[in-house]
């Protein structure tokens, strides 16, 4: 069982190995600014000494702000300014004597300073440390980052494509152009080239398939020959055959005759057989005949039947060249983009990572030299950090003359699409002595009742379940103390106002038919009934029967969270119907929005006001 201990920011240690785990709300940045503030007054760091990396280029210019605030706000307080924040209301209070008089100068120097900062995104600490340890991680001064490779990836799958897909067989072309090509290959790479230490399965190699061929190839010719002069026969069978199931009507037969002719037409065959080719088997016929009776039998079924044989022995034969190939395909654009970039002298953002991992492999030297450099490390958004990057840390920071603290929330591993590694995050935890995890556990967002009530849903599940492994547990989180004027609250006592309700659709209920509904029709249910609910709930406000806090509920005050942005499309639909103004945040563009087809159609018609097609399509408008 995974045990963790509270943080307790004003005493908690400043040294050593420490992870924290803080779950949304919970003040993870708040914590990092302060741990940063501490470092600084505690240890007498340099701000260019504590390492602070996170994830995102937003993230980090959060951080960088934050930080400077935080650092104003403490050197007006040691000059004896009010201040509301009571961590450092307290912290200064509390001070040490000793270092009293010099806390100022130490934060007038590094506000001073706070430009050296060291908060940077991974790929950016990368490439400082290459570029200012370059003799001890072996790189060159000059070499130039980009910004894109597609160009380079493309001309190598290309290349690959000659070499390795255009030179097989005649038949395996034809059944691989069916199922790919460069464009699909290129699709297929992704953002994956990157990832370091990515293992692919299965471990395929590519397969001889020259038997396989020739018996598909034999068959088809036998088949070829002697369905010239059967089919007639043949398909008469069928039709006149009395223990067949419907699935043998005279419609069907006739239809399967015409594709078996298109099939057999070319002299060399087609690696992929029509649907319902088994209709003409043996072993089709057999499933499709009443039981009494025995199937007809021919021997052109024999040979349709030998021939469907040696398909599924070419298809499993071929499937797995195509699962080589692929393999083939990454392990090819990794050694091939590696001796490319080199010759280029060009480098792009992920083998900043894979470079400084190189480097560090059996290189104490250039470990020692960014460990000096850096004496402590606050390392964010751990859980989205991926085997390499987590490799980098641990080479440079599992040390005993270093401070390490990993802060994340495994819960929020969002990146998992760019190679974000939840079990590098476990290996870290388990890594970590049992008095260095640590835990934020006040939150500071979201409503008390709420989070009442989500602690409530988890009591009963095992902890070391709610989130499938036993290394990302459940910890309950406590509401922090505040006002909780803002409340939603109704007039009326007697309509429930519980933070938390959960909606079951009854398929009884909720179908006209009483048949059990399907997935569309049971979204369009749900759509119509969050509808409704807000139009209920905005009436209560209207009828000044629900608030928010002393005021009126209104729509500003109402929020839905949907899946896709399909979904949230529907949701504005349905509230349109109902008369409710809404907004939709999406990605999408502006100009694929209804409104914006509508402005289209009208300034066309202020363009040209003579065509009468544009004038009235101006005016069907809702505008």
């Amino acid at each position: 069982m995974t045990t963790f201990n509270d943080f307790d920011l004003r005493n908690g240690p400043l040294s050593g190995q420490n992870l924290i785990e803080a779950s949304a709300g919970t003040g993870k940045t708040f914590t990092i600014s302060r741990l940063f503030l501490r470092l600084l007054l505690e240890r007498h760091l340099e701000v260019d000494q504590i390492l602070v990396v996170t994830f995102t280029e937003a993230a980090t210019n959060e951080l960088n702000d934050r930080i400077q605030k935080v650092l104003m706000q403490t050197r007006a307080a040691f000059r004896g300014r009010p201040t509301e924040d009571q961590f450092i209301k307290s912290y200064v209070e509390h001070f040490e004597t000793a270092h009293r008089d010099r806390a100022e100068e130490w934060l007038e120097k590094a506000i001073q300073e706070f430009d050296e900062a060291a908060i940077f995104t991974i790929h950016k600490f990368c490439n400082r440390v290459l570029v200012e340890s370059a003799f001890e991680s072996g790189g060159l001064f000059d070499t130039e980052l980009i910004t894109e490779q597609t160009t380079l990836l493309k001309e190598i799958v290309e290349d690959f494509w000659r070499k390795n897909v255009s030179q097989q067989s005649g038949l395996f072309l034809r059944y691989a152009l069916a199922k790919l090509s460069p464009e699909r290959l290129f699709k297929l790479l992704g953002n994956k080239v990157g990832v370091q230490k990515v293992k692919i399965i299965p471990d395929a190699t590519p397969k001889d398939c020259d038997t396989e061929e020739r018996d598909f190839i034999a068959s088809y010719g036998l088949l070829r020959k002697t369905w010239s002069t059967s089919w007639d026969s043949v398909t008469r069978m069928l039709e006149e055959h009395s223990g067949l199931s419907k699935k043998y009507d005279s419609a069907k037969i006739k239809l399967w005759r015409i594709n078996m002719d298109a099939y057999l037409a070319p002299a060399t065959p087609n690696p992929d057989l029509f649907n319902d080719f088994s209709m003409f088997t043996a072993k089709g016929l057999e499933k499709g005949t009443l039981k009494g009776h025995s199937p007809p039998t021919h021997s052109v079924l024999d040979i349709c039947l030998q021939h469907h044989a040696d398909f599924e022995e070419l298809e499993s034969c071929y499937a797995g060249r195509l699962i080589a190939l692929k393999k083939g395909l990454f392990e090819y654009t990794r050694e091939e983009l590696r001796k490319r970039k080199q010759e280029k002298n060009i480098f792009y953002f992920d083998d900043l990572l894979g470079n400084l991992h190189t480097a560090l492999e059996g290189n104490a030297a250039l470990a020692r030299t960014v460990r000096e450099k850096y004496k402590a490390a606050l390392i964010d958004e751990f859980q989205d950090t991926d085997r390499v990057q987590y490799d980098i840390f641990k080479t440079i920071f599992a040390h005993p003359d270093s401070t390490l603290f990993l802060i994340g929330d495994p819960k929020q591993a969002i990146y998992g699409f760019r190679g974000a590694d939840i079990f590098a995050y476990m290996e870290a935890k388990e890594r970590i002595t049992a008095r260095n995890r640590f835990t934020l556990t006040t939150n500071y967002r979201s409503e008390p009742k709420l989070i009442s009530a989500v602690n409530a849903i988890f009591q009963d599940v095992n902890k070391e379940e709610a989130f499938l492994y036993e290394q990302v547990p459940f910890q309950a989180a406590r509401p922090a103390e505040r006002d909780n004027a803002a409340e939603l609250r109704f007039r009326d006592q007697a309509v429930s106002n519980a933070p938390l309700q959960l909606w079951f659709v009854d398929p009884a209920t909720a179908s006209q038919t009483g048949k059990r509904l399907n997935n569309a029709e049971t979204k369009t249910f749900i759509i119509a009934a969050v509808a409704a609910e807000i139009v209920r709930l905005l009436n209560l406000g209207r009828d000044e029967k629900a608030f928010i806090g002393e005021n009126k509920l209104l729509e500003k005050h109402i929020a839905v969270l949907v899946r896709a942005n399909a979904d949230a499309g529907k949701i504005q639909a349905a509230l349109k119907r109902l008369k409710v103004n809404s907004v939709l945040y999406s990605t999408e563009s502006l100009f694929s929005s209804h409104e914006a087809l509508e402005v289209e159609r009208v300034l066309a018609s202020i363009a040209e006001p003579r065509r009468h097609s544009l004038l009235r399509a101006a005016v069907s408008t809702e505008l």
